[in-house]
């Protein structure tokens, strides 16, 4: 009962906090919505055990016809693809011919959360896979790299409904240095770019940096369309519906004040 007394109260506070804090936000701040989540993957995640009889199944409408790449991609080592964020991206994914690019794209209204993904599928072992982006610049205006946040996906084993069967899911978006990628699999990655409200409409322009060891670097351009648009608030009640309080159960235990005070943050802060 006094657990949900909090989540009310504490929505009550972020209603005016959250919004104090989006239209003051400094240039070397970082958007709240992003000082609420997690860096790492726990440590239960890391060796996995699989439980003895179970097998792992391929997902249905799994991509697996190999890319014919060109020699200057063979050279390179990699391919760099994009596909809706909705779409899932497995480790064993390849990619199209049509997703191959060299730019991703996206828009948003004043101050909206937008996510937009891309995958680099290794042709060879990748060693010390690292990405980083750049700010986002319209003329004089600039949407500054405190406010991009970039995710590597990770990939775990996920249990198929009632079968003895389980799937390497993508569950997890993580801040990692570097990550290592072996050959024919493919390596997603999150990026949420938050646009403070008041900026001015327009393009803005930047890039990701790709780089692994002893291969040419690639830049992968980002188009950021901002509008001349502000969401109106949400004139209903609304909020992300899980387990979160008072449960009893050995495998869901109930989340500490902490984590439900961020994860009430995170939801006033995508318009909940």
């Amino acid at each position: 009962m006094f657990k949900y007394l909090r989540i009310v109260i504490a929505t009550l506070v972020m209603t005016v906090s959250v919004f104090a804090f989006a239209n003051e936000l400094k240039p070397d701040q970082v958007p709240v919505g992003f000082t609420v989540l997690g860096s790492k993957t726990p440590e239960r995640y890391n060796d996995y055990p699989i439980p003895t009889g179970f097998t792992e199944k391929s997902p249905e409408n799994l991509n697996t016809l190999k890319l014919e790449c060109t020699p200057h991609e063979i050279s390179q080592g990699y391919v760099v693809f994009t596909k809706n964020y909705l779409d899932i991206i497995y480790p064993t994914t390849q990619p199209r011919r049509a997703e191959v690019v060299n730019q991703v794209s996206l828009f948003s209204a004043q101050g909206e959360y937008e996510p937009v993904t891309f995958s680099v599928h290794a042709l060879k072992k990748l060693d010390n896979l690292r990405v980083s982006v750049s700010r986002l610049s319209n003329g004089s205006n600039t949407i500054n790299a405190n406010c991009i946040d970039l995710r590597s996906v990770r990939c775990v084993p996920r249990r198929v409904w009632r079968e003895n069967s389980y799937i390497i899911r993508p569950t997890m978006l993580e801040k990692r240095d570097s990550v290592t990628v072996e050959p024919g699999r493919t390596q997603r990655y999150w990026m949420t770019i938050w646009t403070p409200s008041g900026k001015e409409p327009g393009i803005y322009t930047g890039t990701v940096t790709i780089q692994a060891n002893g291969l040419e670097d690639f830049t992968l351009n980002v188009k950021h369309d901002v509008l001349d648009l502000d969401l109106e608030p949400s004139n209903i009640p609304q909020g992300m519906y899980y387990l979160a309080v008072d449960s009893t159960h050995k495998d869901f235990p109930a989340l500490s004040d902490e984590t439900i005070y961020k994860d009430v943050i995170n939801m006033k802060e995508h318009g909940m």
